[in-house]
């Protein structure tokens, strides 16, 4: 008997694997994720630029109904050449605001406002502080006691002003000259009405100056330096060395010693004063235009943590002063660099908003007219949480301790974010700690407001009283 083996045919296997539902939903989800991360960003994006617009375009109709009201005054034509920087901070806000740049127009916009508000005040004899950051005070006449000095308060013609070593402000007068008093600076005010003979006198410090159609009178000790209007200048003075240095970037001035010697300074020019003697005129090199990255930039620390700043080389100088500061006045300096190159790459650590200008400096390295501000901000925007963060800051105060009319507050916030007592900054450690030095305007119980401002424009707010005994 035969037997035939049938053999059963090989089982042949596909390339085929099984995905379960789960992992499709999971995928899925992760994709929907990833897409709500990116219109999320995008929306915010959007929205920010949308608010700033509508300011935009509401301080321009505000500022366009005011000059309306002036030009049908009998002394419109007066008022429009005694105040023409009012006029021409409109035209800046307008064309900014056709070129899309509405943080800048925004900015235009509120000082256009500033002027012709100084416009309206004028005759009072009041002198408008248009920004004060850090350590700034001020005193009525020869012996008042010296008080802080916040930003849209209102000086009076010889009132005094100095600042501290991390303090500037900028001054509004009526006529619509502006004076930026620097770092370590004391001043005593003049009228700078227009038309008038009063001086303001710089005791030592850092002054600069845009004057309007009218021209202004400063002087030092042994010095007077008479700037012509519509000029941008300085004049500073070390009254440790008693030397003192008169620059004009555009327009002139005329320096006078008080044994009579003058010199005449043009555009991009300087003069010093050694000895009770004035130097030779020298040249100044010019202006320099920056290149990158566009003013408001903004940075993903998880990213790409760094940021190339650049500007365009100034004939007649190899060298450029480079500085950056969290406060757009520069009251104080997180890097001051002197540098051969026209560009610094920068790793950046910390969340918060930067600012930071160039002047090219000549042989001697004085350095000339500083380029615009432009600022870049830093921030994380790792996780769709952050993206849409639209929870506030911690704030916490953690002591509050009072001198006399001073007092210290201690406090801590979010890391990155921006810290306000009674509208003034103040300045941030790495982790988010500060202390602050109050000086209290008026006895009995005070009130302190405190804000901290994270990266997304979120706040939080606390209100401290405070009893003064005496000033």
């Amino acid at each position: 008997m035969v037997t035939e083996r049938i053999d059963k045919p090989e089982k042949r296997t596909r390339g085929w694997y099984s995905v379960s539902v789960a992992s499709v939903r999971r995928l899925f989800t992760l994709v929907a994720l990833l897409v709500l991360i990116v219109v999320g960003f995008l929306f915010y994006q959007r929205w920010e630029v949308y608010a700033l617009e509508r300011q935009a375009e509401r301080q321009i109709d505000e500022a366009t109904d005011v000059i309306a009201a002036i030009e049908a005054r009998p002394d419109a034509a007066q008022v429009r050449i005694d105040h023409r920087a009012a006029w021409q901070l409109l035209d800046e806000a307008r064309t900014t605001f056709a070129e899309g740049n509405f943080a800048r127009s925004v900015e235009l916009g509120e000082r256009c406002l500033i002027v012709l508000d100084a416009i309206g005040r004028q005759g009072q004899g009041s002198i408008r502080v248009l920004t004060a950051q850090g350590g700034v005070e001020y005193r009525r006449g020869e012996r008042g006691s010296w008080k802080r000095l916040r930003s849209h308060d209102t000086l009076n013609p010889r009132d005094w002003v100095k600042t501290s070593t991390d303090g500037s402000a900028e001054l509004l007068f009526a006529d619509g000259s502006v004076f930026t008093l620097r770092q370590s600076t004391m001043v005593h005010l003049g009228g700078a009405l227009g038309g008038g003979d009063e001086k303001t006198a710089i005791s030592f410090g850092h002054v600069e100056l845009n004057t309007s159609e009218r021209d202004q009178t400063v002087t030092t000790p042994k010095s007077e330096a008479r700037v012509r209007g519509d000029t941008e200048a300085l004049v500073a003075f070390d009254r440790d060395r008693g030397a003192g240095r008169f620059a004009a970037f555009t327009g002139g001035l005329e320096v006078r010693t008080e044994s009579g010697q003058t010199r005449e300074v043009g555009a991009l020019e300087q003069v010093e004063l050694l000895n009770e003697r004035l130097s030779e005129i020298e040249n100044l090199p010019g202006k320099p235009q920056l290149a990158g990255p566009e003013d408001d930039h903004a940075l993903d620390l998880n990213d790409a943590p760094e940021v190339v700043l650049a500007w365009q080389p100034v004939a007649n100088s190899g060298r450029y002063l480079l500085r950056i500061s969290n406060s757009r006045l520069f009251a104080s300096t997180l890097i001051e660099d002197r540098r051969p190159k026209t560009s610094a790459r920068l790793g950046v650590r910390a969340e918060g908003q930067y600012y930071w200008q160039v002047a090219a400096l000549d042989a001697r390295g004085n350095p000339g007219p500083w380029s615009d501000v432009r600022s870049f901000r830093a921030a994380s925007l790792a996780s769709i949480e952050e993206v849409n963060d639209r929870v506030p800051p911690a704030l916490e105060i953690l002591g509050v301790e009072p001198y006399g009319n001073i007092v210290i507050v201690n406090g801590k916030t979010e890391s990155g974010a921006t810290v306000t007592i009674d509208d003034e900054a103040v300045l941030l450690k790495s982790d988010g700690s500060f202390r602050s030095t109050i000086q209290m305007g008026q006895a009995g119980w005070n009130v302190l407001k405190i804000v901290s401002t994270d990266a997304w424009n979120n706040s939080s707010t606390q209100r401290l009283r405070v009893f003064i005994d005496a000033l």
